[in-house]
Order: C-alpha cells, then structure tokens, then sequence
C-alpha cells in the first residue's frame, strides 16, 4: 500500500465541531458525510506518540456510503483548501442572472404578439416574436421556447389565429 498524498490531521475544536455536524438532524447531507470522511481520516497519535492507522479509503466510502473519489477529494481540499471549504460550498463569484420572464416582458410580448407582424410577413412566429422582441428592447434574449411558455400560459397560441384586430 502506497503512502497517503494528503494526511488529515484535526485539532481539537474542530474534531469537535465535526461531532458536532454528524450528530444534528438539521445539517445538510453533504456537510455530515464529509465531516464523517475527515473524522474518518484523522491521524492521531497513541500514547506512545506514533500515529495510529487510518482505514483505507475502499473501507472509509463503505462506512459513509460514498464514493472512493469523494474520500480523496475531501483530504486534497482539507490540506489545500481548510475545513471550511470541504464542508461549505463555494461562494459564486459572479451572481446567477436576473430572471427574463417578469410580468413586464410576458405582458409586453403579448401585447407584441396582438400587433400586426412586421412586413413581410404573414403572421407571428415564436422566432420572429423572440426577434422582434430583443430589437425593441424588451428583453436581452429570450428563446422561442420560452415565448411559446409565455403565450400558453396567457392563452394565446401561435397556431390559432386569436388576433386582436388592429
């Protein structure tokens, strides 16, 4: 057996506060079984002051139900990263967009779709409607799809000839 890249070695408190975590109800899944992973970790010394033997990782993913990648990432990040980042998740740095479906774009392209289509044109497509809509400055972008959802959800289909007559 090959000696271990990264060794876990946890001081008190925070042997403590990993206790702590296993023995909650209300801790998430993740932060329990990767606090049971370092525990399981752990390199203590006996009273003779030699470090005592850590199970192997096929052994330590038997007894936390995981993964064998998992046991090794966990004592990477531990030794890289600190306790806090194996068992809270990484902040985003950029923050996850704004939302394109408000009331104000799904009632703007509906009154959009009420209108006569542009020239050349018959009558509205979900393309043409998600088109016209990002060159009036409705919405940044917005799929087909998604002005499908819209119109269904107001009632109002493309197939069906339902026009307000203008």
């Amino acid at each position: 057996m090959r000696p271990r890249k990264y060794t876990v070695r946890l001081t008190e408190l925070e042997k403590k506060r990993l206790v702590a975590i296993t023995k909650k109800r209300d801790s998430p899944d993740r932060q329990v079984v990767r606090a049971k992973i370092l525990l399981q970790l752990n390199v203590e010394p006996d009273r003779k002051g030699k470090p005592k033997p850590v199970p192997g990782q096929r052994e330590i993913a038997d007894r936390c139900h995981c993964e064998i990648a998992l046991i090794y990432r966990v004592s990477r990040q531990y030794a890289e990263e600190g306790i806090e980042r194996v068992l809270n998740r990484k902040k985003r740095k950029v923050p996850l967009s704004m939302r394109v479906r408000t009331g104000r774009v799904e009632a703007r392209i509906c009154e959009l779709y009420q209108t006569k289509p542009p020239p050349g044109y018959d009558c509205w497509s979900l393309r043409l409607l998600a088109d016209v809509a990002h060159e009036k400055g409705i919405v940044h972008y917005i799929s087909a799809p998604t002005v499908a959802a819209i119109l269904k959800k107001w009632g109002l289909s493309p197939i069906e000839k339902k026009r307000v007559k203008v």
